[in-house]
């Protein structure tokens, strides 16, 4: 169940419960056998979905895809079911996140770009844009970027995992002034991206840097 509501929310606002530290949840009123209604074949829960402590919508529902009836002390095939949240502003989920940048817990030396921290947990985008058009720096950033990220898997690898695994990376988009770089953190530490930013702040002609979990409205 918690997986698919995951999966739902995130198709509607781009955010995952799964990874808000606890500041997107949904808490029932009085879970019990009871506590739910069936039209039809659709089930409904009452609850609270809160972001933060904004509270955004008031239930999920449930249904089978065949058509039979399912209540929640039945046994359930988990192909055969599908769960989402029902009626809620999505922009206004999007807003109250979006209100709480995050912040990084560390200081770095003085950077020659602008840094702007929008939200990010174990996935972001490091969205690089450059003062002119250069294509063979932007390759080069690319390429420091990639060799960074295999680095520091190797080096954690050979000591047992202790620094964190980034478990996936690419460059999204690339044109001859800004790349668009994605980055699921995994477990890696925080100290890796103190290492990225100063490894970008050695490379002359980065204007912005900005780190987001929303790269379309940069």
């Amino acid at each position: 169940m918690n997986k698919k509501l995951d999966e739902d929310f995130y198709s509607k606002t781009g955010i995952r419960i799964s990874k808000s530290k606890g500041h997107i949840r949904y808490d029932f009123i009085h879970f019990d056998e009871t506590d739910y209604t069936i039209q039809g074949n659709v089930g409904t829960f009452k609850g609270d979905l809160m972001v933060y402590l904004l509270l955004v919508g008031h239930s999920f529902k449930w249904r089978s895809k065949d058509g039979s009836i399912i209540r929640p002390y039945h046994e359930i095939d988990e192909n055969n079911i599908e769960f989402w949240f029902d009626n809620f502003d999505k922009n206004l989920v999007i807003q109250e996140w979006r209100s709480h940048p995050p912040k990084i817990g560390f200081s770095t030396v003085p950077l020659n770009f602008s840094l702007h921290v929008d939200h990010f947990y174990e996935h972001f985008y490091l969205l690089i844009s450059f003062i002119k058009n250069d294509e063979e720096k932007v390759k080069s950033t690319v390429l420091v970027l990639n060799q960074m990220l295999s680095a520091w898997n190797e080096a954690s690898l050979a000591k047992n995992r202790r620094l964190g695994i980034v478990h996936s990376w690419i460059e999204e988009k690339i044109t001859p002034n800004y790349v668009e770089f994605y980055i699921d953190f995994g477990s890696a530490h925080e100290k890796l991206l103190k290492q990225i930013l100063e490894s970008l702040n050695d490379i002359e002609g980065i204007k912005k840097v900005t780190i987001t979990s929303y790269p379309d409205e940069d």
